[in-house]
């Protein structure tokens, strides 16, 4: 089964117009193919992931910096019924495998519960198909 994820120019309408979730796990690139942020939203709505990245550029202290440096997002879907803990590790796997320059505060993750797991805990949930 391929993954399946999207990419947008980091811009928050841009988002909003091409990556409509509610539930992701997203990552931000400068122009030299870096990653600069890994975050995730679990909210409802088809702008969520648009939503957040204009909060990140609302920072009062980080807001101007994020604008200048973050050039591209991609995202990877996540199913709305998915619970928030599961959302939230996978932010801290890819923010593990990823290792941002931006951000620091990413979700603690549990070794012995790597993707694979969690995935197959979903399955027996009977939210997705692996």
């Amino acid at each position: 089964m391929a993954l399946e994820y999207f990419a947008s120019r980091a811009l928050p309408d841009a988002v909003r117009s091409q990556i409509r979730w509610g539930s992701a796990v997203y990552t931000t690139w400068d122009v030299q193919g870096q990653c600069r942020y890994v975050g995730s939203v679990c909210r409802g709505g088809a702008a969520a992931v648009g939503d957040r990245l204009a909060e990140h550029f609302r920072h009062l202290t980080e807001g101007q910096r994020r604008q200048v440096n973050w050039a591209l997002l991609t995202a990877i879907p996540i199913r709305a019924d998915a619970p928030l803990d599961f959302v939230r590790a996978a932010e801290g796997w890819a923010a593990r495998r990823l290792a941002p320059l931006d951000g620091k505060a990413h979700p603690r993750i549990e070794l012995d519960r790597p993707p694979s797991l969690l995935a197959r805990e979903l399955d027996t949930r009977g939210l997705v198909q692996v």
